[in-house]
């Protein structure tokens, strides 16, 4: 039993079991769940190597399919002159197309996509995006924020005026207004509050010290959100307050990932590896937890293990464009791109590295990219990297 002791011990993978839950998957039309199970079942050591023979032909069929209905919805995009969203399903189609005609029109409809914009233009760009204004009065305001809130905060809001102005101000981060909660009545949301105003004016041990009394008094209302959040005021007020009681107690999948990423703050790394480990054994296959996923794929990196990297990252990556979200952040692009480049996958490192660049405009971005084009086979991306 680990030191942590959440999930108890754990059972060994088996690979026909696994080809089993793929084949289910598969007969259903989830190719991507399947493709996860086979890959799952194709990396267990010990599969009998006839068998990993079938699950590698059921892993090509799962690809095929991907990347044609992938194919298929960036062409209907691109005939809808809708070029962000075609180029998001044609990028994601070159992820997992094995064949070079599949691969040739998608590429063809990226060029296509690029031509539409000049050098100084980014396809996927903030300027391109239509922002939606958020609500200058504080009750249209309010009612917006409190959905992201446990039900205490929400009871409180609407039956406090004072505490629902000062809740919009800090939420803008004005202080002056937002200043106001400290002269409220204390009470759970008021406690919350406080907190949050010294924490964005970076006054990260007082805001602990309130934290840590709304926590004492009313542990019971606190969801799993709130718990994370205090483990991150540990974090950033560099306190010794231990976190092993919150995890034992609350172990919540947001309170597990502040936890790792704690650990590995604090070049912890055995402890975040071991509770990562157990997290992963025990997240259920049918409801991955992506951002666990991804931590694991910053794990790994951080210890320069760069298959595995690339391995975590590129499911969390394609976890993301199953639900609709075909970007990720820098913090996760830029260690994918040179896990990738690591790998000796330089057009693939290439590809993110590119559409980071173009999305966020961060130098580190800007001159990885300039520096794959220089390892990279395909013509099409060293283009586009000159125009950077």
């Amino acid at each position: 039993m680990s030191r942590f002791g959440l999930f108890g011990k754990l059972g060994k993978k088996d690979c026909n079991k696994l080809k089993l839950k793929g084949d289910k998957q598969f007969s259903k039309g989830e190719y991507y769940l399947a493709l996860v199970a086979y890959e799952d079942a194709v990396a267990v050591s010990d599969c009998p190597s006839e068998v990993t023979v079938r699950i590698k032909e059921k892993i090509e069929e799962c690809k095929l399919k991907l990347a044609r209905h992938n194919l298929q919805l960036a062409q209907s995009h691109f005939e809808a002159e809708e070029f962000e969203t075609a180029a998001d399903f044609a990028t994601t189609c070159l992820r997992y197309v094995t064949d070079e005609k599949t691969r040739e029109t998608a590429r063809h409809i990226l060029d296509e996509i690029d031509k539409q914009y000049d050098q100084f233009e980014a396809v996927f760009g903030p300027d391109q995006a239509k922002q939606e204004l958020l609500p200058e009065d504080d009750d249209a305001y309010a009612e917006i924020l409190i959905a992201n809130y446990p039900e205490f905060i929400q009871r409180e809001i609407q039956e406090n005026e004072a505490l629902k102005h000062a809740m919009a101000a800090l939420n803008r981060e004005d202080f002056e207004k937002g200043k106001a909660i400290l002269e409220l009545e204390e009470s759970p949301a008021v406690l919350y509050f406080q907190a949050l105003y010294y924490s964005l004016k970076k006054e990260y041990t007082t805001a602990l010290e309130i934290f840590l009394r709304l926590s004492g008094k009313y542990p019971d209302l606190l969801d799993g959100p709130r718990w994370a959040e205090l483990i991150e005021l540990i974090a950033r007020a560099e306190s010794d307050e231990p976190i092993d009681e919150i995890l034992e107690n609350y172990p919540f999948p947001s309170v597990i990932r502040a936890a790792v990423t704690f650990y590995m703050g604090r070049e912890e790394m055995d402890a975040a590896g071991e509770l990562l480990e157990e997290s992963l054994e025990a997240m259920s296959p049918n409801r991955p937890d992506p951002l666990l996923i991804a931590l694991a794929g910053i794990y790994r990196f951080r210890l320069k293990e760069f298959e595995k990297a690339v391995e975590h990252l590129t499911r969390f990556q394609n976890l993301m464009a199953m639900s609709g979200q075909f970007t990720l952040s820098p913090e996760y692009a830029v260690p994918l791109a040179i896990s990738l480049e690591q790998t000796g996958q330089n057009d693939e490192a290439l590809e993110i590295a590119l559409h980071t660049a173009k999305i966020y405009g961060i130098p580190e971005a800007i001159e990885l990219s300039r520096t794959l084009a220089g390892k990279s086979g395909r013509e099409d991306l060293k283009r586009l990297a000159e125009k950077l």
